[in-house]
């Protein structure tokens, strides 16, 4: 189940997308391209008119990205976008070593 904070990222990068002539879709199944079971979903896909792909997978909670779920990386570029308490774990656990 999507949280009212995903909502609000994907709804900020769809708004962001558009100011910069992008096309976006939400929840993208780009299939095995991993090699794993199942398909793989990306939690927003956009395209340009040159034909690059932008993929960005959204994580808000540390338990979320620590999951089973992947992180499918499937453009030309790819982001994780996370919120300021996943960040500051990433920066911490990276910086720190813990």
């Amino acid at each position: 189940m999507e949280t009212e904070e995903t909502k609000q990222i994907k709804a900020a990068l769809a708004k962001r997308g558009k100011a910069l002539i992008r096309h976006g879709v939400q929840e993208v199944t780009v299939g095995h391209i991993t090699g794993g079971k199942g398909y793989d979903r990306c939690d927003y896909v956009e395209f340009d008119n040159n034909g690059n792909f932008y993929a960005y997978e959204i994580k808000v909670s540390v338990s979320d990205l620590n999951s089973n779920n992947k992180l499918s990386y499937c453009a030309n570029k790819n982001y994780l976008v996370v919120n300021q308490t996943v960040y500051d774990w990433l920066f911490k656990t990276n910086n720190d070593g813990r």
